[in-house]
């Protein structure tokens, strides 16, 4: 029992405490704002503010532009619809339907069925008919 030390624990040696002198401490005064941090964060507030201001006049520059590209829009819309119209109306004025009011307009007449004439022998092919008179329509 000679290993035991005075703790009471087996295979520990007992050592000493050595207590060591701390240093004392003292408060110190708070630094004083010097001219460097104060022109730092003048910077700071100052380059936050260009770069809001960037951004406020980018933003209106873009919505600007938006609202001229809804006008544009809308005009090519309304040229798009114009276009279908003329288009719809030449249709209209290129179409056979046309060309026989207005044929019928000068009085001319549908013809029958056609005849044709062979020039070697004189003969006649189909019966000519004369064509019918038009039709009075009520103007």
């Amino acid at each position: 029992m000679s290993a035991m030390s005075s703790a009471g624990v087996p295979g520990r040696v007992a050592r000493r405490v050595v207590a060591v002198p701390l240093p004392s401490l003292r408060v110190l005064p708070t630094p004083a704002r010097t001219a460097g941090t104060t022109s730092f964060v003048l910077a700071v507030v100052l380059a936050l503010a260009v770069g809001l201001a960037g951004v406020l006049a980018l933003t209106l520059a873009l919505q600007q532009r938006a609202f001229e590209l809804a006008a544009i829009r809308q005009d090519v819309l309304g040229l798009a619809e114009q276009r279908a119209i003329l288009q719809a109306d030449l249709a209209d004025r290129e179409g056979p339907a046309r060309l026989t009011r207005q044929a019928r307009n000068l009085g001319m007449v549908p013809e029958g069925p056609p005849v044709f004439l062979d020039l070697q022998t004189g003969r006649l092919t189909g019966a000519p008919t004369p064509a019918a008179p038009p039709a009075r329509t009520p103007r």
